[in-house]
């Protein structure tokens, strides 16, 4: 019987453990189904229009063009402005164009690699949801919760009414960050460690307002979780390595659009944060978390004339406001976790209304929101992990009912948002090619932000929609020989000044970056009136180059990002090597 114990143990784990991998298989199974009916507007040939129109295809394709051309990070897309170019990615959150643009390059049809990441970006999010949840209310809760935010309205509206890929791929990276949060406040591991800092490095590269919007819910949810777990200053500082770990991964993007900011147009840039973009005119009134009606026009600064709907979700109302009846008869654990979500969900909501206009006023980095109505990405996520709580009262009371309701609630999902999973029309978009010419044909979609707010410092508008540009020299008084383009961004030439001093112009705008030399020494160079490359030729015959290089605060990115990374893989290697020692540690 003593050896019996032992074995019986070993055996109840083994098939407890069994039966979590099942039920997590089949949670996967039925999330990435349902992510599919999510994407029911994706069936359809070409692509859908937007608030964003074409520009998601647009900036994919752009970059596929560096990509193919060599440059694996393109800050610089050569196709801006009519070939003059634009220094898009030095700025704009680079995430879900890259994956598209290196799905492409690796022979998946454009439209169908954006169609595909779509698919992943709804699953990862639900993923991320139910991973998170599950440890605190069990499995069907957690199914449910990640149904609730996989058809939370925002989503749809984020996707198909606003075409806003970027803050839709930071949605899905989201839950992760809050999963990380509660292993690290366990224990130190580095596989929480990596998954806080990936996971926080990637809102940063999907949408730099979403870890704006995002960070002080995180840091509250972690503080609460350290006090409920006892973990002190241990835990906080494990949290804070990692965060400051995902700050160093995602340097080489963040650090030069904040050092390089003032290499903009002042006017064009400072216009995406003030008038329309103004975070003052665009509050929501509660009773618009409630209208279930649906429209594919802007936001407008009268909450009652809004074209476009901000609801919550009359499912994941009703789901929160029964857990919320029934959180006294949850367990201790269970309750804790349902309130701390209901009170950041609602904190989220707050931020969406105009009871929190002296918080904007009086704290600046709440302006780059712009739309205060963006919080509610955030309080979806909150409120879809709350609402599953009266999912794990009822689970408790048999087997099959939390299965039950899982079905239940996947089955109501999809038929009350069946007049949201839809696109106001179809755009005939069908290939590079008639992407590219859609776009050529559309001035507004080839500048790739509105208001043209990453126009460069010294180029004027006019310019920019008129003037083409291209690896295409020219100049005054110069003579142009044999024009060698290597790759998009780098061009050899001969010049001559058979008269005197003449000047040379390569019609791609002055951006920090840019190095020009002149019989293989570097050249001093300007802008000329329009903002193109421009330097002085000295009378004689030279050989000419202008290439898109590097700058300090690039570099810095990148070492930081590299540093960070080396950090991770030293650790990871250091905490296999203890797990190696420890048998034989037991075995001695």
């Amino acid at each position: 019987m003593e050896t019996d114990g032992p074995a019986a143990e070993e055996r109840s784990v083994a098939a407890s453990s069994s039966a979590t991998r099942r039920t997590g298989w089949v949670a996967v199974g039925v999330l990435a189904l349902l992510a599919v009916v999510c994407c029911k507007p994706l069936v359809n040939e070409g692509w859908f229009t937007s608030h964003e129109k074409i520009r998601p295809l647009a900036r994919a394709l752009a970059a596929y063009y560096e990509i193919a051309a060599g440059d694996l990070y393109p800050r610089w897309l050569s196709t801006g402005y009519l070939g003059k170019g634009i220094p898009l990615f030095n700025y704009y959150p680079p995430a879900f164009s890259l994956l598209v643009a290196y799905a492409h390059a690796a022979g998946v049809p454009l439209l169908l690699a954006a169609k595909l990441t779509i698919l992943a970006l709804f699953f990862l999010g639900s993923l991320g949801v139910y991973l998170w949840v599950r440890p605190h209310l069990g499995h069907s809760p957690a199914l449910v919760a990640g149904i609730l935010y996989l058809f939370a309205p925002y989503h749809f509206v984020d996707l198909y009414v606003r075409g806003a890929t970027a803050e839709f791929t930071s949605l899905a990276a989201l839950p992760f960050v809050f999963l990380a949060i509660d292993r690290l406040v366990e224990r130190l591991s580095v596989r929480g460690l990596a998954l806080l800092a990936c996971a926080s490095a990637s809102v940063v590269l999907s949408h730099f307002l979403g870890a704006v919007m995002i960070a002080p819910f995180a840091a509250v949810y972690a503080l609460v979780r350290v006090v409920q777990a006892g973990g002190g200053r241990a835990a906080v500082g494990r949290i804070l390595a990692a965060a400051a770990l995902g700050a160093a991964l995602s340097a080489f993007y963040w650090l030069p659009s904040i050092a390089e900011w003032d290499a903009l147009s002042p006017d064009r840039a400072g216009r995406a944060f003030v008038g329309y973009y103004s975070p003052f005119v665009h509050f929501v009134h509660p009773a618009q978390w409630l209208d279930p009606g649906w429209g594919f026009g802007p936001s407008l600064p009268d909450p009652l004339a809004d074209e476009m709907s901000f609801q919550v979700g009359l499912l994941l109302l009703a789901a929160v406001a029964l857990s919320v009846l029934l959180a006294p008869l949850l367990g201790k654990t269970q309750r804790r976790f349902v309130l701390v979500a209901l009170g950041l969900g609602a904190a989220a909501l707050a931020l969406t209304t105009s009871v929190t206009r002296p918080l904007y006023a009086a704290v600046p980095p709440l302006a780059l929101v712009q739309f205060p109505w963006r919080f509610l990405g955030p309080a979806t996520l909150f409120l879809s992990a709350a609402g599953a709580g009266f999912v794990h009262l009822f689970a408790m009371r048999h087997r099959w009912v939390g299965p039950g309701l899982a079905a239940a609630m996947a089955a109501a999902a999809v038929a009350v948002s069946a007049s949201q999973r839809t696109v106001e029309q179809q755009l005939p978009v069908f290939d590079d090619r008639t992407i590219a010419a859609t776009v050529a044909a559309d001035p507004w979609s080839a500048s790739f932000g509105n208001e043209d707010e990453y126009l460069p410092r010294h180029a004027t508008i006019e310019a920019a929609s008129v003037v083409p540009g291209g690896p295409v020299p020219g100049g005054l008084g110069v003579e142009i020989g044999a024009v060698r383009a290597s790759g998009t961004t780098d061009v050899t030439f001969e010049v001559a000044s058979p008269f005197g001093d003449g000047f040379a112009v390569v019609p791609w705008y002055v951006f920090p970056g840019w190095e020009v030399t002149l019989d293989g020494r570097e050249w001093p160079f300007g802008p000329q009136p329009e903002g193109l490359v421009a330097f002085f030729v000295p009378q004689g015959r030279h050989v000419a180059r202008v290439r898109f290089g590097t700058t300090p605060p690039r570099i810095a990115g990148w070492a930081l990002a590299l540093a960070g990374a080396l950090v991770l893989g030293a650790l990871a290697i250091r905490e296999r090597s203890l797990r190696r020692r420890r048998p034989s540690a037991l075995r001695g």
